[in-house]
């Protein structure tokens, strides 16, 4: 019935039981009907890595760039009329930029594939941060860690400090707590205020509660409301109350009152004045509520 998405799931069908000269077929049918995606798994992208598998990499290519400019145009004709132009322009020339990226990226994977890692890692460069990051990834998958870390401190000195705490996170998984800190110590130097409260979790996990507590209050600076929680419970743990208590209050006059209930319900077992907080809750200026009834 002339569905371009039904040849396409078809040519995948072939694909899957390794007809590949029918699904090449199809998925040039496909493509000629008009077939687009904003995924990942387009046309332009299958009948790409076929083609790039049978060793032409000059046509995977350029169905990679393609395929790239199809799912960067494909939501413009729904866009309403009523845009303005002056959006509608600058909605064009972002998805065009991803749509580059994208297609630099898949170039990028594909030297990656047939073993050309000098022209892969300069086109994963050309794809922007994007890029960037999947060269990071590729690089430690390789084993090569420190130009892992190289790269993503480069991506952090332009403003990106989120690599460096993937490779945090990639070390915890790996059991290397040491590089998990460093890299945490990194990624929180470069202004990442999620690596900064883990910082504060792996030094109260090896007893530094002293240092904990100053990643975690740079964390609560930086308006981080898991750290703000997180060091409420090492204050009252190591027995600064008065800090906790505060810490605790100023979260519930910002909207958060998880810390200050499970304060509340620890004392309480011993402190009939934290039972009718419990009970009565706390007055807009902060102060603790009297008894009340409905």
């Amino acid at each position: 019935m002339g569905s371009p998405g039904a040849l396409v799931y078809v040519a995948r069908a072939h694909h899957a039981i390794g007809n590949v000269k029918a699904a090449e077929r199809l998925y040039r049918q496909a493509i000629q009907s008009g077939a687009t995606s904003m995924a990942g798994d387009s046309p332009y992208e299958e009948l790409a890595r076929i083609r790039e598998e049978a060793g032409d990499l000059d046509e995977a290519e350029q169905l990679y760039r393609a395929g790239a400019e199809k799912s960067a145009t494909f939501l413009l004709p729904f866009l309403r009329e009523s845009v303005p132009s002056d959006v509608r322009k600058r909605l064009v020339e972002n998805l065009r930029h991803a749509a580059e990226g994208t297609a630099l990226l898949n170039m990028a994977l594909m030297q990656e594939r047939v073993g050309d890692q000098s022209e892969a890692g300069r086109l994963y460069r050309l794809a922007g941060d994007r890029g960037l990051r999947r060269l990071i990834t590729a690089r430690d998958d390789a084993g090569d860690a420190s130009e892992a870390e190289r790269l993503a401190l480069h991506a952090a000195a332009k403003g990106d400090p989120v690599p460096l705490r993937k490779l945090a996170e990639r070390r915890r998984k790996n059991g290397d707590t040491p590089a998990e800190k460093h890299l945490y110590q990194l990624a929180a130097d470069a202004g990442d205020t999620r690596s900064q409260r883990e910082l504060g979790r792996l030094l109260r996990a090896s007893g530094d509660n002293e240092g904990a507590k100053k990643a975690l209050q740079l964390a609560v600076n930086a308006g981080d409301r898991q750290a703000r929680r997180t060091l409420a419970e090492l204050y009252e743990r190591t027995g600064d109350t008065y800090l906790a208590e505060d810490l605790a209050r100023q979260a519930a006059n910002e909207g958060d009152a998880l810390p200050l209930n499970g304060l509340a319900r620890k004392r309480g077992r011993q402190d009939s004045r934290w039972q009718q907080l419990l009970r009565y809750g706390i007055e807009p200026d902060g102060s603790d509520s009297v008894p009340w009834t409905p």
